[in-house]
């Protein structure tokens, strides 16, 4: 009995890793075919954008007057939508648990903030900011993202929101950069010039929230390797 029930939560441990590795372990794989690679029609598959930009006139059109003036990506969470049914509550007679005494609802712990001189080091170092063009508005955005360790080192992790518009069945955003250990308009190893964009499904046809995933192949930076 104790064999089949450690055997059944080990199953469901690995599934579980699987699903949440889905999208970095297929961009890994993946950045060897074309960008414009068709992907399964299924909720959860994953999609790409073909991205035919050269990256030097990339990296050369986000001069620091261009970083410093692009708006927030989170304005593009404006197409995103909730499209799955809520959780259910609990059984009755079953509350929530009790706040800690003295916090009132909505108070959020402290965080603490990594000063600027300790971005170099590793894992600040992977992260770093995302800069993009809307092509339908020609507006300029910034988002978060930070390199990942797969299998060809290239691989950049954002949200969706940040790689195509939610719901356009294909709106993919132009002149992708990252800029690891980006600060004040200066990225001390440059930037890295996206040649492939990928995301859920789910996200590019139906804005769903809950499928705002996204990530970035890179093209190699002429003097430096991404931190993974």
């Amino acid at each position: 009995m104790r064999y089949r029930l450690l055997h059944t939560f080990l199953a469901i441990l690995v599934i579980a890793c699987v699903s949440t590795f889905f999208i970095a372990s297929r961009v890994g794989g993946a950045s060897q075919t074309t960008a414009s690679a068709q992907q399964p029609a299924q909720a959860h598959s994953v999609t790409s954008g073909p991205l035919v930009q050269d990256a030097a006139k990339v990296l050369a059109y986000w001069t620091p007057a261009r970083m410093n003036s692009a708006r927030s990506g989170d304005e593009l969470l404006a197409y995103a939508k909730l499209t799955r049914a809520p959780a259910q509550s609990g059984a009755s007679g079953i509350g929530a648990p009790a706040l800690p005494q003295g916090q009132s609802v909505g108070a959020t712990p402290n965080a603490n903030k990594i000063p600027h001189s300790s971005y170099h080091l590793y894992p600040y170092s992977t992260v770093g900011k995302v800069f993009f063009t809307d092509p339908k508005t020609g507006l300029n955005y910034v988002c978060s993202g930070a390199s990942t360790n797969s299998n060809n080192k290239s691989v950049v992790d954002t949200a969706g929101h940040c790689v195509v518009q939610g719901g356009s069945g294909g709106n993919w955003y132009t002149n992708w950069v990252f800029c690891p250990q980006y600060f004040n308009g200066t990225s001390p190893r440059g930037c890295w010039a996206a040649r492939q964009l990928w995301s859920i499904n789910f996200w590019v046809s139906t804005g769903s929230f809950e499928d705002d995933f996204g990530d970035a192949v890179v093209s190699p930076n002429s003097q430096w390797q991404l931190d993974v």
